[in-house]
């Protein structure tokens, strides 16, 4: 229950910073309720295997982010991985591209994030993941 109050005004003389501790002291009695982490769960893209939601919020769906190129990826060639048995960028981003298919597909609500400008462009996953051409 919030009472509103009117703190500047010609009766009612208090500093600011007494309204910005008082202000804290208010936000700090606010709970939610945390059974199975709270009303909002973030998780990573890793965390999210075998597990099913009403609504997923992706959010940077970006070329720049998404595939996430591992560092492993920069120091080996590909063909010097395939001959080694080593697993290749190709192979993680099929991998990525499968966890996020699994993800959309076991929610009932999926939302996306990204920007689009002339520097930032959308995951290429997109295309495959939405079954359409954005």
């Amino acid at each position: 229950d919030w009472n509103i109050v009117l703190l500047f005004s010609k009766e009612n003389n208090i500093l600011l910073k007494d309204v910005f501790k008082i202000f804290l002291q208010k936000l700090a009695k606010i709970t939610l309720d945390d059974v199975n982490s709270g009303k909002i769960t973030v998780l990573g893209l890793l965390e999210t295997r075998a597990l099913e939601f009403d609504v997923v919020i992706i959010c940077d769906f970006n070329e720049s982010f998404i595939p996430k190129i591992s560092l492993k990826d920069k120091f080996l060639s590909t063909k010097l991985k395939q001959l080694a048995n080593l697993p290749t960028q190709f192979d993680r981003e099929s991998l990525q591209k499968y966890y996020y298919k699994r993800l959309i597909g076991s929610s009932k609500n999926v939302f996306i994030s990204y920007v689009n400008s002339d520097t930032n462009q959308i995951s290429r996953f997109a295309n495959e993941l939405f079954n359409t051409h954005i």
